[in-house]
């Protein structure tokens, strides 16, 4: 697909619409007010982008390759794409005063340096490039500060992205919130030491294979179950003074250990659920696609949303009477599930079949 003709009329193009098409222009109309995430995203070829005359949301800066939006509402302006072709001249990327936000992906590796203007105030790590080895923040930033190869709130309390080269990382004291992602293109880092003033772990957060060992502070109150992914090949250690959580045999639970939270390493084969285990929380087995087998306990009360999502080892499951809720797409993505026994009566759980890609049919209650 090289060029579109889009109406006259439209208003809105969705989240990756023309995503890894071939297209070399395109004609955005006077009428057009949103364009979804990542929309044109892999055009490698799109250099030229039009606007309709009257058209005061978009614009198109033809020396930068950035096409921008502007929010009359908020007084925000957002870049929503580079081309790629802007992208390979140089190492660098100047992010122009002005802009506040970036909802572009911007997966380059050959962006070495970034700039980032005092206006700026909306950034996320995907939406930088991966090869990063340094940022420079406008003094006058009041949201940004980029200090030790990383990128944090103006405040410190947030870590919004690692660059460094180093294998060993020791966060600062001080730091309460590490982002979504922010270890994500690191690739010489081995071993990360977060302070006890760290209070929450966001998912994806550190979700990279090449780093060997996570240390846990004394205060971390909120571990996203996906906080490293689906890489199980990291070993996490938590503090023993922490209230909130353990960890025993490489298993994340909450502190009385009554909840699951996320088995760290990769299950081979059959895994039993301890019994004083009451709820398995969300996401717990997440992406445990070796596992062949699951014991539960009777002690066992809840399995929360998407608890099972993407065991594509598991062939069936068995459920004890004492479990009382399952929710919403427990079985997600479950590909080869083909039994769901349950030791109850028809229908005393809602919701079933609890997102299981077979349906009703593959449930049988055996009461």
């Amino acid at each position: 697909l090289t060029t579109v003709e889009l109406p006259e009329g439209l208003e809105t193009i969705g989240k990756r619409a023309f995503f890894n098409c071939n297209l070399k222009q395109i004609n955005l109309s006077k009428n057009l007010k949103s364009i979804g995430e990542d929309a044109f995203g892999q055009n490698l070829n799109l250099t030229t982008i039009k606007i309709a005359e009257g058209n005061e949301v978009y614009e198109f800066d033809e020396t930068r390759g950035m096409l921008m939006e502007n929010n009359f509402t908020t007084q925000e302006k957002n870049i929503v794409y580079i081309t790629d072709m802007a992208l390979k001249q140089n190492n660098t990327l100047d992010i122009p005063e002005g802009v506040t936000g970036i909802l572009a992906y911007l997966d380059r590796y050959n962006i070495q340096t970034v700039k980032i203007p005092s206006t700026l105030k909306n950034i996320s790590t995907r939406s930088l490039p991966t090869g990063i080895i340094n940022m420079e923040v406008d003094p006058n930033n009041n949201y940004y500060l980029a200090e030790d190869k990383c990128l944090y709130t103006k405040d410190k309390k947030s870590l919004i992205m690692c660059y460094t080269n180093e294998e060993t990382v020791n966060l600062p004291e001080g730091l309460e919130t590490i982002e979504s992602f922010a270890f994500n293109h690191v690739r010489n880092v081995k071993i990360i030491n977060i302070p006890n003033s760290v209070l929450t772990i966001k998912n994806y957060a550190i979700a990279n294979s090449y780093i060997e060992k996570i240390t846990l502070g004394d205060m971390v109150e909120s571990i996203d179950p996906l906080f490293k992914g689906t890489n199980f090949s990291t070993e996490v250690e938590i503090s023993n003074n922490n209230p909130n959580y353990t960890i025993e045999n490489n298993v994340l639970y909450n502190k009385d250990k009554t909840k699951l939270i996320a088995v760290l390493y990769e299950i081979h084969e059959k895994y039993i659920v301890e019994g004083q285990v009451k709820t398995i929380g969300f996401y717990a087995f997440y992406g445990q696609a070796k596992m062949t087998d699951i014991g539960l306990s009777n002690t066992l009360i809840e399995l929360e949303g998407n608890a099972f999502a993407n065991c594509n080892g598991l062939t069936d499951i068995y459920i004890p009477e004492n479990v009382q809720k399952i929710g919403a797409n427990c079985f997600d993505q479950m590909n080869n599930l083909s039994k769901i026994q349950i030791d109850k009566e028809f229908g005393t759980i809602s919701g079933s079949p609890w997102g299981a890609i077979r349906g009703e049919r593959i449930v049988e209650w055996l009461k």
